[in-house]
Formats: C-alpha cells, structure tokens, sequence
C-alpha cells in the first residue's frame, strides 16, 4: 500500500451543472411526502370547490338544499 492518493476524476461539467427541474417543471412528486402533501392539497381544493359549487346553487339559482343527499 504505497499509494496514498486517490484516481477519482470529476467531470467538471457535470460537476458546474444546473440541478435537473425536470419532475419540478412537470408537477411530478419525487417521493412519497410529496405525493401525500399533493393529495392533500387536492383534497382540499375539491372540498372548496363542493363547497362553492353548492353556495352558487343556493344564493345565485335560488335552489334548495335537499336534505339527506350529499352534494
């Protein structure tokens, strides 16, 4: 063991590159936390739109609410 160093080369235009914002730019979750942060949120913004939706047919169209079904 009379060699001391080490043989590892960088390349250094991979080594000076931009971070690939490929998954980022697509909307596509690179990992589970993201997934159920994303499903959240989604679950969410359809609870809001139920909500809108069901406020628009009471007060705009003048609809009543029907007891018992789910909307």
């Amino acid at each position: 063991m009379e060699h001391v160093g080490h043989d590892l080369t960088l390349n250094m235009a991979h080594v000076n590159s931009e971070a690939n914002h490929t998954l980022d730019n697509l909307g596509i979750a690179k990992n589970a936390r993201e997934e159920k942060i994303r499903a959240r949120h989604q679950a969410a913004r359809r609870r809001g739109e139920r909500r809108m939706a069901k406020l628009y047919r009471e007060h705009v169209l003048g609809e009543k609410p029907v007891e018992g079904w789910l909307r």
